[in-house]
């Protein structure tokens, strides 16, 4: 049976709930032994999938490269992982990512809260609602997702006006028109085709940590190591001065999580996390 990706990442955070549940002085050793070999296994892993998947795009699927030359390069790959396992890449971009909501192992079904919301919006006199979106079952904006999510609230318009609407959030179905499944341009059109007033059915992820030392509200500062590729670190941003993503926040803000790149294949970094400094 193969071992699935999502498997690997929930082994290593069972590591790291096994750790942070380690709260007497006595497992202090113990706690710092279990962040070193997180830190270490993480690492490994990481480049282990990059190797892989650089092995497979520019080796195996290579039309241009003879049997024989994709065995030599199997057994080199092979040969370097028995003898000289890769370190840690000295190149690495590091990110400080701030999460606008407290995120602790967001893949953790138990420790999300699902809540879905019935808004009602009234277009204003210049016709917008005042909101992009990102997805589709052509464009994923989330990985493993086809929906389609608010990715900025424009100052001044319905939605921002209104409140309820929040960066992130789920747009399930727009005056009774199913969102879910449809490709992005339909979902664009259904906005801008809902008329004068506009019920939008949201869905919103909230984070529940169970976790002492966060409380429920508080911001969260993650140190994230990335290795750039050629193909580069996997992520789309958006914002800045003059270009607010966020309603009152000149931040700079991850908008997207590329399939297969970089920093999905790491796992710490989620769409909507403000990036602090690189």
């Amino acid at each position: 049976m193969p071992v699935k990706k999502q498997d690997v990442h929930r082994a290593l955070q069972l590591l790291e709930e096994y750790r942070r549940n380690l709260t007497d002085a006595d497992s202090e050793e113990l706690r710092e032994a279990l962040t070193k070999a997180i830190v270490a296994i993480r690492s490994r892993l990481f480049q282990a999938l990059l190797d892989i998947h650089d092995f497979y795009s520019y080796t195996l699927e290579s039309n241009a490269k003879t049997t024989e030359t994709k065995t030599e390069e199997t057994l080199h790959l092979a040969e370097k992982w028995e003898n000289h396992p890769p370190p840690v890449p000295a190149e690495t971009a590091q990110l400080a990512a701030k999460s606008l909501d407290a995120r602790v192992n967001s893949n953790t079904a138990s420790n999300v809260q699902i809540e879905t919301l019935h808004i009602h919006l009234q277009r204003g006199p210049t016709g917008g609602l005042g909101v992009s979106v990102a997805g589709g079952r052509d464009n994923p904006h989330v990985v493993d997702s086809s929906g389609i999510f608010v990715t900025k609230l424009i100052p001044d318009t319905p939605a921002s006006d209104d409140g309820r609407l929040r960066l992130g959030d789920q747009i399930l179905s727009v005056n009774g028109t199913n969102l879910e499944y449809i490709t992005h341009t339909d979902a664009v059109q259904t906005l801008k085709n809902s008329g004068k007033d506009v019920e939008l059915v949201v869905q919103r992820r909230t984070e529940v940590s169970g976790t002492p030392s966060i409380e429920n509200g508080e911001r969260v500062v993650l140190d994230i190591t990335l290795v750039k590729n050629d193909r580069g670190l996997g992520f789309s941003i958006a914002g800045g001065r003059g270009n607010a993503h966020v309603v009152g926040d000149d931040g700079i803000f991850v908008t997207k999580i590329i399939p297969g790149g970089v920093a999905e294949m790491q796992g710490d970094l989620a769409t909507g996390d403000r990036i602090l400094e690189v």
